[in-house]
């Protein structure tokens, strides 16, 4: 099965809004990895590099996700409240 890396920004605006950027997605995980250091030069992105916990316990920066592709991974469905 093909995987793919896909290389993720989250901004946390306030305690329930945020703001996910995907930034691409790669063939490999070193692609993305060297994608993730070229953008956290990159101003904005400079200023949330690493994913970490801020003041109120939510946790922002730069994420990569490995996916397989063709096959749905999220099979249960969703509730919201």
């Amino acid at each position: 099965m093909q995987t793919v890396y896909t290389l993720h920004h989250l901004h946390i605006l306030e305690e329930d809004r945020e703001d996910v950027k995907l930034c691409s997605v790669y063939s490999t995980r070193e692609r993305a990895e060297s994608a993730m250091t070229q953008l956290k030069q990159q101003p904005g992105f400079r200023d949330l590099p690493e994913l970490c916990t801020n003041e109120n316990n939510l946790r922002e920066g730069f994420y990569i996700d490995r996916h397989e592709v063709d096959r749905v991974t999220w099979n249960s469905g969703f509730v919201t409240e």
